[in-house]
């Protein structure tokens, strides 16, 4: 399974961002490897639409989950059409995001 992580830095000891579409880098963690890579987050510097931008980066990276503080409307309706799965929370850093994501800690948001 492939989980981004919505990250203020790049690399594996990044701290969480809490914002999606303006999130400087997305983390990319495999179930089963842990931490593979940062992606800069490109949307970010889009004068509008940056979430619409940014879940077509996540759907480049075929992520099967996204770990974030929070989508707005747009972004919302783009991740259920695509069907990935949403999970909310705040945390220190992208490895406390992906550890409490392995011991089933955070509950899937249901997309409305």
């Amino acid at each position: 399974m492939r989980i981004v992580i919505t990250a203020k830095d790049g690399g594996k000891g990044a701290s969480f961002d809490p914002t999606f579409g303006r999130c400087a880098f997305f983390a990319l963690f495999g179930t089963e490897k842990g931490y593979l890579e940062s992606f800069e987050n490109k949307a970010s510097r889009e004068a509008g639409g940056a979430s619409i931008a940014a879940v077509r980066i996540i759907g480049g990276l075929k992520a099967d989950a996204i770990i974030t503080g929070h989508l707005g409307p747009s972004a919302t309706r783009a991740v259920k059409e695509m069907g990935t799965g949403v999970y909310y929370g705040h945390f220190k850093d992208i490895e406390e995001a992906f550890s409490k994501f392995q011991s089933k800690e955070l509950q899937k948001v249901d997309l409305i």
